[in-house]
């Protein structure tokens, strides 16, 4: 089971984010399976695992887009955007 839910894991990965991406997320799923403390018995508990490393890369690249298009502000405007402007107060 295991094997066939890297491989499931791996080219959903490759192909939303591409080779370099997939290797590194799959040794993310494999130091999640060593960090539990028996193997998963059913789909189910493979599944979760899978789960979590696609959140933790979801997160991830959420994180380098925000990240992107503050740049990208940035260099537009010529000039950082002060701390208490960058997010809308509500």
């Amino acid at each position: 089971m295991a094997e066939r839910e890297l491989t499931a894991f791996f080219h959903a990965v490759t192909q939303l984010f591409g080779p370099e991406q997939a290797k590194l997320s799959a040794e993310d799923w494999l130091r999640e399976l060593t960090g539990i403390d028996r193997l998963p018995a059913s789909i189910r508990d493979w599944r979760s695992i899978s789960v979590k490393v696609a959140a933790r890369l979801a997160t991830s690249s959420i994180s380098n887009e925000l990240t992107n298009a503050r740049e990208c502000l940035i260099d537009h405007f010529g000039r950082k955007i002060p701390h208490d402007q960058e997010r809308p107060r509500g």
